[in-house]
């Protein structure tokens, strides 16, 4: 009689013990989602910065705006060449590390926006010409570019 009652209090132990862990479990993983989430946004910030550092480079050097934004063919002999093609350069490694957390750290509500600014810089004469001289250089932005426009070759 006294070992069924300490096998049902031992019983009833288990079973608490494993509604405890259960719930521990729930909220490791919810601890684990949002550590996840707090260095997605510090690594999807870290890209903004650089991307934004490269916006107030062409604030400094208007002049490089045609051809980093509005998509001005760069000819061999024009002035500007070596910089914009820096600036092309600062802009790109933001776009391949924004797209690199993008992949690592999938958010199918928010991946696309850089995906976007991938190939909407990748259609600019300034961008391909970086892409087809530096292709090893910036894989995650070519992949985004590829992904969105299968077929495609920046």
């Amino acid at each position: 009689m006294v070992g069924d009652i300490a096998e049902a209090v031992g019983a009833v132990a288990v079973v608490v013990s494993l509604l405890f862990l259960a719930r521990q479990t729930g909220k490791l993983r919810q601890q684990t989602e949002i550590t996840n989430l707090i260095g997605r946004y510090q690594a999807l910030n870290a890209a903004s910065e650089r991307y934004d550092h490269a916006i107030s480079l062409i604030i400094t050097h208007p002049e490089l705006r045609p051809y980093l934004l509005e998509g001005k063919p760069l000819p061999p002999d024009d002035p500007n060449r070596d910089r914009a093609l820096l600036v092309a350069d600062i802009m790109a490694g933001a776009i391949d590390h924004a797209n690199r957390v993008a992949k690592r750290f999938p958010d199918p509500a928010h991946d696309l926006g850089w995906q976007r600014i991938a190939v909407v810089a990748a259609r600019r004469p300034v961008f391909r010409e970086l892409l087809a001289a530096m292709p090893y250089s910036f894989p995650d932005f070519m992949g985004a570019v590829a992904a969105a426009e299968p077929g495609s070759n920046p």
